[in-house]
């Protein structure tokens, strides 16, 4: 019983490292990702050339 708080009180830092590192890597994706929408709503002609 002991144990399993143990991992209970470390849980949150593991996690909180987990979203840390998900963030980290997805965010560039996203921001990626937007900018191409951004692009083909306004219909630039320069889109095909930015992807």
């Amino acid at each position: 019983m002991h144990e399993v708080s143990a991992d209970i009180k470390e849980f949150p830092k593991s996690l909180d490292a987990l979203v840390t590192c998900l963030y980290v890597k997805v965010r560039p994706i996203m921001l990626c990702c937007y900018n191409v929408m951004e692009k083909l709503r306004e219909g630039s002609p320069g889109t095909v050339e930015t992807l």
